[in-house]
């Protein structure tokens, strides 16, 4: 076996479908077929089979693709060290982020670092902050993105603080916010559970959601058409002009405000890319 025989199991694995794994590497399907019989051959048994909801493993086949799935690793693992090993800061830098952070924090802060390190290159994976949190732990981004206060690890960098406010295209009483349409979108658990907390301590009556969307930027659309109102962070609703903007505040009267964090994995600090991309965090301010 080799790294394209890795590659394959993997890309197996992760979509369980033979032309979805066939375009995420980039072949023909037919190839692809070929070289996983070809890998059966070898080894004299049969790796998978095609069900109606798709890709099984056989036994031999779920142990191939550990060992696949485990070379990888270690072959990323090898090419990050001998990139460290030269005098520049070059190789490709694997960052964990919501889709939030992606869309308002990251472009600016890459396109900054890039333009100091030209050489370096970029991997980003979209995850909730609970399933970034794993993703670092377990190696499989170097740097996290999160927006969570509560969870205990071993370092963190503060990023931003963001306050987060009630946008809407009309004037609106908050007394009477409970009876004006809501624009709900699907966002992480814990900034669900947040607006849900401040909902509780300002309102007895629940909310009224006129529509739930996908993601972010369709609530901000149905916004601007003066569809409803909906909960922004800061820098979104900054990004907004002409509407209303309403800072919600808890019954004491500080900020609603939530924080995003950097967080590194441990053992990938080491790497000089690493190293000098949380240096350059800490050194610059988003707040």
């Amino acid at each position: 076996m080799d790294e394209k025989d890795w590659l394959l199991l993997s890309a197996l694995r992760d979509t369980r479908n033979i032309t979805k794994a066939a375009d995420a590497l980039h072949t023909s399907q037919p190839g692809l077929s070929k070289r996983l019989q070809v890998l059966e051959e070898r080894f004299g048994t049969s790796i998978a089979r095609r069900t109606k909801s798709g890709i099984e493993f056989t036994p031999a086949g779920e142990f191939l693709v550990e060992y696949a799935v485990s070379m990888l690793e270690k072959l990323r693992s090898v090419r990050e060290h001998v990139n460290d090993m030269g005098k520049e800061v070059k190789g490709t830098l694997r960052i964990g982020a919501s889709n939030y952070c992606i869309s308002y924090i990251l472009p600016e802060i890459l396109a900054a670092f890039k333009k100091r390190y030209p050489l370096v290159e970029f991997m980003v994976t979209s995850a909730w902050s609970s399933d970034i949190i794993r993703l670092v732990g377990n190696g499989e981004v170097h740097v996290g993105f999160i927006r969570n206060d509560d969870t205990l690890l071993p370092e963190r960098i503060h990023l931003a603080t963001e306050r987060t406010f009630i946008c809407s295209t009309k004037k609106i009483d908050l007394a009477s916010l409970p009876d004006e349409p809501q624009i709900a979108y699907k966002s992480d658990p814990l900034v669900r559970t947040g607006l849900t907390m401040w909902w509780a301590e300002n309102y007895k009556k629940p909310p009224k959601i006129a529509m739930v969307v996908d993601r972010l930027g369709s609530a901000i659309e149905m916004v601007l058409k003066g569809l409803g109102y909906s909960f922004l962070s800061e820098i979104a609703a900054g990004r907004m002009p002409g509407i209303y903007k309403y800072e919600i505040r808890h019954p004491d009267g500080q900020s609603y405000a939530r924080h995003t964090w950097v967080v590194p994995n441990q053992d990938a600090k080491q790497l000089r890319i690493v190293a000098s991309f949380l240096e350059f965090i800490a050194r610059r301010s988003f707040s």
